[in-house]
């Protein structure tokens, strides 16, 4: 039997090259929905901490859930800007509307740039022949056979000019020649008959005033007369039942009659009916986002608190008949305003999504459904999670229910601040220690996790900003401090049986801004730094402990941001680089210390964000990198130094949210990396992967939102025998980075198999007849 043992060993020109982060995210990871702060690595599994709720599988902002089940089918392309719209194809695939973006943010989907009109097929791929590249939002579409309608806020669309409505024909993918031409953004489209019915903002059509409500041939896009016009503000829906358009927005008159929000149309004649379903209030915003019917019922979404009187708030029942109210209300609640976005019908089910944590009284996170046969909650429960606006559509294909919006995940489990992840399958854990305050730091001491930050109650007990959580159950261990709030903790550092916790605090006993804690039997040390002002960075060397942060005093020193303490006495050694702003990390080398953050000068030089001090004297070496910006995380890793943070240049290299940097010559190269935060907050190296933490907020395309996971490259997975001999390698690589495989069975002589550029499979065809064989890759020409 072949015996196969993969090595990973990277060797270059001498010197040590630690593996770096393949550019690739692990497409199968889990993420949060809020910034990640803190990153740790133990017994096969990742623990997180930050300020999110809910943890999740890597939807992107788009989610298909098969059946209108409530797990999401993760195989589809991801979408990485808002969805307002989508329209199912009618075989399978789906035509989705959104947000626009700008050329130098990531492409929407894989690789495929769509500004995001874009068709999903049903083999889960994205069409590349279909392309129409407008140049604003879609809020609205509709299909009516081979032609899709769409309106939005755009100026063009498929490369002619259309002034926020189109139609396209989906046999060629051309916009055609129908061009109403609204004068502002059209938000619903409904068809009867011939007639295209478009709600908008615009107060123009064609150049005849239409306010909020045009009806529009669909053949030759001219303007009908229609007696439903001057809409004294904006239509968000419209909804064709029989012979009957339903309108839906934001208004108190329609036609010249009085009608709050939601009015009936005859139609082919265009006047308004009878039907009147009284004033919805909802402070001074009521409005209908969105309609529905089923059976001899209408469905009414939006922000609203009453309708005809009746209590209703976000979503109300009326019969269709008289306009009356049933009398049902699920009354959606948030912790700011609730309200209902968009409905969709499946059977006797209504689909509901908005923005709300609670609905019909019980727990539902953006998404519900009613069971109309029962007029009762269904136990239907997905739980979404993103933005503040999380769910701006549902729609159903008689199959799958499609999900979009502001959305980071669709199959959510509750995380409050802190969570874990098993390493072999990306997916959280049932750890759940389930703190009421973020969590900033995270450290190992033995089978505990400790964390710190701004909580008052983590792991089932009372703990003020510092605790050990059992690292199997999450229960909280006896070690507590209980410091005075409001403070935090945003740095911790396990050495040995001594755990330190630095930020901005104060203690019962006089210690402040810096805590050393015995674990051996959880009491705080008599040891008093006390440093005045904000602890941000912690970095040990035997007995001398680096501080940084924002301070002006350290162990009975004046000290500036920076200085060095001995960990028996408390007091500050004479080392004191003297930046004159805040330093927010640190990083070791065998006789230096990498110091960033936000300083212009420090050791004694002009030194932007970045510096490499002597541990001898304080002094700055000749290395400066210029680094355009703040930098929050640094991390030595042989003969790379990794930096992170929310800078936006290195050097003359415009290098945004992460870099490697040459610790001797200070050259700085991108990894092209695949994810595309607005801040990085937190970076660590595991044992076989990269893992970034970090803030989605200012950055509306990311394929990783706040949790970026990174196998090693250069990295061999397990080799593949084959019937003939040879042997597969699968390997990730760094892209345009050159590396030699070698192969020994002894360890004392080594093949050279040849050299290897941008490839994910390597061949060895003179593996035949071995017994053994172990491989090693090496960089081959480092930058």
């Amino acid at each position: 039997m072949m015996h196969l043992v993969p090595l990973l060993w990277t060797l270059a020109s001498g010197l040590h090259a630690a593996p770096l982060p393949s550019p690739v995210p692990r497409d199968d990871f889990w993420v949060t929905d809020g910034p990640v702060l803190a990153l740790l690595e133990y017994n096969n599994t990742l623990y997180v901490g930050g300020n999110f709720s809910n943890v999740g599988p890597n939807t992107g902002k788009g989610a298909i859930l098969p059946g209108a089940g409530t797990s999401p089918d993760v195989n589809w392309p991801k979408l990485n800007t808002i969805v307002y719209t989508a329209v199912p194809d009618g075989t399978g695939g789906w035509f989705v509307g959104g947000d626009s973006f700008d050329d130098d943010e990531p492409n929407p989907n894989v690789g495929n740039i769509r500004y995001l009109l874009t068709h999903l097929k049903s083999d889960q791929t994205v069409d590349t022949a279909f392309n129409p590249l407008p140049t604003g939002q879609i809020y609205t579409m509709l299909k009516d056979g081979n032609t899709l309608y769409v309106g939005g806020n755009f100026g063009s669309i498929g490369g002619v000019t259309r002034s926020s409505l189109a139609a396209i024909d989906l046999t060629t993918g051309q916009t055609t020649a129908w061009n109403p031409a609204p004068d502002f953004y059209v938000y619903a489209l409904a068809k009867s008959g011939n007639t295209i019915y478009v709600g908008g903002a615009f107060v123009n059509v064609g150049g005849q005033e239409q306010r909020g409500l045009a009806a529009i041939d669909a053949t030759t896009g001219a303007v009908q007369s229609f007696p439903a016009l001057n809409i004294g503000g904006i239509v968000n829906a419209l909804l064709v039942v029989g012979n009957t358009l339903f309108v839906g927005g934001e208004y108190t008159a329609i036609g010249g009659q009085t009608r709050q929000n939601l009015a009936a149309v005859d139609l082919p004649g265009g006047t308004i009916n009878a039907f009147d379903a009284g004033v919805f209030t909802y402070g001074f915003n009521s409005r209908v986002n969105a309609l529905a019917t089923i059976g001899s019922k209408l469905y009414v979404g939006g922000a609203f608190d009453t309708v005809g009187g009746v209590a209703s708030a976000g979503l109300a029942v009326l019969n269709l008949a008289d306009a009356s109210n049933t009398g049902a209300n699920y009354a959606p609640v948030h912790f700011g305003n609730a309200f209902v976005t968009s409905l969709a019908v499946n059977g006797t089910m209504l689909h509901v999504g908005g923005r709300f944590t609670t609905f019909g009284g019980q727990a539902r996170n953006y998404l519900a459904a009613v069971d109309t046969d029962k007029n009762q909650l269904a136990t239907w429960n997905p739980r979404a999670a993103g933005g503040a606006f999380p769910v701006q559509v549902v729609a159903y294909d008689g199959a799958n229910l499609f999900v979009g919006g502001y959305l980071v995940t669709v199959g959510a489990l509750e995380r409050k601040y802190i969570a874990s992840f098993d390493l072999t399958t990306g997916e959280a854990t049932t750890w759940n220690p389930n703190a009421d305050g973020s969590v900033w730091a995270l450290a190992r001491h033995n089978n505990n996790i400790y964390a710190g930050g701004e909580f008052y109650n983590i792991g089932g007990a009372s703990r003020v900003l510092l605790a050990g959580l059992d690292s199997n159950t999450g229960a909280a261990t006896p070690l507590n401090p209980n410091f005075p709030s409001p403070a935090i903790v945003n740095q911790l550092l396990v050495s040995g049986d001594y755990l330190y916790a630095g930020g901005r605090f104060s203690y019962n006993l006089g210690h402040i801004n810096l805590l050393k804690c015995d674990l051996t039997d959880n009491s705080v040390v008599p040891w008093f730094p006390d440093p005045l002002g904000d602890v941000y960075a912690l970095a040990l060397d035997g007995n001398t402990l680096y501080v940084g942060g924002n301070f002006t005093l350290l162990g009975g020193q004046s000290r500036n941001c920076l200085g060095a303490v001995d960990t028996t006495t408390g007091l500050a050694t004479s080392w004191n680089p003297n930046p004159d702003s805040y330093v927010l990390s640190l990083a070791l080398g065998d006789v230096t210390v990498y110091a960033g953050g936000v300083f212009n000068t420090i050791g004694g030089a002009s030194r932007p964000n970045l510096a490499v001090l002597s541990k001898s004297t304080g002094l700055a070496s000749s290395w400066n990198p210029m680094a355009g910006s703040s930098q929050r995380v640094l991390e030595l890793a042989g003969n790379h130094l990794l930096m992170c943070g929310d800078f936006y240049g290195v050097g003359a290299s415009t290098l945004s949210y992460f870099a490697v940097v040459d610790p001797t010559t200070a050259s700085a190269r991108s990894l092209n990396l695949q994810f595309h935060p607005f801040r990085i907050f937190a970076m660590h190296r595991g044992q076989r992967h990269y893992y970034f933490g970090g803030d989605q907020t200012g950055s509306r395309n990311i394929a990783r939102p706040n949790l970026s996971v990174h196998r090693l490259a250069p990295f061999i997975h397990q080799p593949q025998p084959q019937l003939n001999g040879q042997i597969i390698l699968p390997v990730d690589l760094l892209a345009d980075q050159d590396y030699t495989l070698e192969a020994t069975s002894d360890f004392q002589s080594w093949m050279n198999l040849g050299t290897y550029r941008n490839v994910t499979t390597i061949t060895d065809t003179t593996a035949s007849g071995q017994s053994r064989r172990i491989y090693r890759l090496a960089e081959s020409n480092l930058e």
